[in-house]
């Protein structure tokens, strides 16, 4: 596809170019509903830094994990920090995640402002992020489909990754990125609209976690690339979803049920 762009006749990489542009996108409608939720900007910046540094290294030590052999593993954690040529290409969107979820205890130490002032709002731009992000790996080519001469299909040549070139390729970074932008787009709308409550503040959590994880489940039967990890039948990416969805269902209903015994209390 498009790897890098020449600006001035310095390479610069599409996807690093991709990932700025959602941080630009979703720093505008975060803006919008800190300003509806008289928040602090500042204190969502402390958050952002935060949390993407915390992310992009589980990112990356998610990926290291189940790519290479225990025995290689030491060797390519001092490369991390050591050496960029040498240090493997590749994350693993779930390592963020998890990973992501202790910077928000830092943040809090740091800004001295409750987690749930900002988990909500994170959970609604995410999405969007990682949806600009996918669109970096269409034209780096990585994360890539199946072999597939359909409607869209990507041929990719001369590719920087291990893409196989001269046959069509699935779109699916295309198409995840596609859900992810529709279903960021919805929760930054609904939050704009709906007003503020802790029991609304843990829907909007779990409406981005459920939708993402079933999302992410299905896709994987589509994707083509090697190395993501294999755990029985699923891949690691499959296995993390189905957890996250079954907790989190199991969470809601838990949390549903003590919310209405509560409510018929007050009552």
């Amino acid at each position: 596809m498009l790897p890098f762009i020449h600006i001035f006749s310095k390479p610069i990489p599409m996807y690093g170019l991709c990932i700025a542009t959602g941080i630009l996108v979703a720093s505008f409608f975060a803006n919008l509903i800190i300003k509806k939720e008289h928040k602090d900007f500042d204190d969502f910046i402390i958050f952002s830094v935060v949390l993407f540094g915390m992310g992009m290294f589980g990112a990356k030590l998610l990926f290291i994990l189940v790519t290479f052999p225990i025995s290689q593993i030491p060797e390519q954690l001092l490369y991390l920090v050591t050496s960029k040529e040498k240090s493997a290409a590749g994350f693993v969107f779930y390592g963020g995640i998890l990973l992501g979820l202790p910077g928000f205890f830092i943040a809090k130490v740091i800004t001295k402002k409750p987690i749930m002032a900002y988990l909500p709002l994170f959970a609604c731009i995410t999405p969007i992020i990682h949806g600009f992000g996918r669109l970096g790996c269409l034209c780096a080519g990585c994360c890539y489909g199946i072999p597939y001469e359909g409607f869209c299909a990507v041929h990719y040549h001369n590719p920087i990754s291990t893409v196989q070139s001269g046959i069509g390729i699935f779109p699916i970074q295309l198409l995840e990125a596609l859900l992810l932008l529709i279903l960021g787009m919805i929760l930054v709308l609904l939050r704009l609209k709906m007003q503020k409550s802790l029991h609304k503040d843990i829907f909007f959590i779990f409406a981005y976690l459920v939708p993402y994880a079933v999302i992410r489940f299905f896709l994987e039967f589509l994707r083509g690339d090697s190395g993501r990890g294999q755990v029985f039948i699923f891949s690691t990416s499959q296995l993390i979803s189905l957890m996250i969805f079954l907790s989190s269902l199991t969470f809601v209903v838990f949390f549903e049920l003590k919310f209405h015994h509560k409510q018929q209390k007050i009552a």
